[in-house]
Parts: structure tokens; sequence; C-alpha cells
């Protein structure tokens, strides 16, 4: 499975809980493809899972192909690995 993959395999499983979530996947020249899933809902203290406006980060990505950035930071650790 890649990174894409279980970004929006994550997002899909976390939306059902919780109606404030939103996934994006970007590109741009210099920083090729980048992906989150974020929670609107909550605020981040830490910064290292914070987004540039404070919202939880809950998976993020960056790569070559959007698999390569569909999102596989530290913050999308789960009980089934996704």
């Amino acid at each position: 499975m890649n990174t894409l993959d279980r970004a929006t395999r994550l997002f899909g499983k976390a939306q059902k809980d919780n109606h404030y979530l939103y996934f994006e996947l970007a590109f741009t020249h210099v920083t090729e493809w980048m992906a989150w899933v974020v929670d609107k809902s909550q605020k981040a203290a830490d910064p290292s899972v914070r987004s540039s406006d404070g919202l939880l980060v809950l998976a993020r990505g960056q790569g070559l192909s959007p698999a390569q950035g569909g999102g596989a930071g530290p913050q999308e650790a789960g009980s089934d690995g996704v």
C-alpha cells in the first residue's frame, strides 16, 4: 500500500467520527507533491503536528509523485498501522 492509499484510508476511517477533517493533495514546481489530513476542530500545541494556522495535522507527506506525497508522518500512527 503506498502512502497516498494510507492517507486516504486514514481519512476515510477518521471522517466517520469527525466531521471537521479535510484531505488536501497539492502540487507545486518547487515542492512537488504534498498531502495533508488535518483536523479543523482541534488546535495543536505541539509544533511538530501543527499546520501553519495551528490546526492538528493527522498525516502529511511530500514526494515526487502523488503516491509518495500522500502522507506518512508520525502523526498517522494507529493501532492497525494506518
